[in-house]
């Protein structure tokens, strides 16, 4: 499965330069958009790691690609690409559906 890699050299060179413009730091087109969609997307690649254990594999669960998610966030919104498996069972507490926060 490729993973994209993000640049966090080239960001920062784009953040310095947006900055420099006086582009908005945060908000819907901000600056650290990008950089928060990346460090959630990683937390869900993380849990879904410590989801498919030995177990969840020995009964037949698996990755089952990924579906895009629109999040409202205090950055604005975004698509979030999140993980789901085979058995549909993988629950990320990194966006929890059942709690109101910022990411709902």
């Amino acid at each position: 499965m490729g993973k994209c890699k993000f640049d966090f050299e080239a960001y920062k060179q784009e953040a310095k330069e947006r900055l420099r413009r006086g582009e908005p730091a945060g908000g819907k087109e901000g600056i650290f958009q990008p950089l928060l969609k990346q460090m959630l997307e990683e937390l869900l690649e993380a849990e879904m790691d410590e989801h498919m254990d030995e177990q969840q594999r020995s009964v037949g669960n698996r990755r089952n690609g990924k579906i895009g998610k629109r999040v409202k966030s205090i950055e604005g919104e975004f698509e979030l690409n999140t993980p789901r498996d085979r058995n549909s069972d993988f629950d990320p507490s990194t966006k929890n559906r059942s709690v109101r926060t910022n990411f709902n």
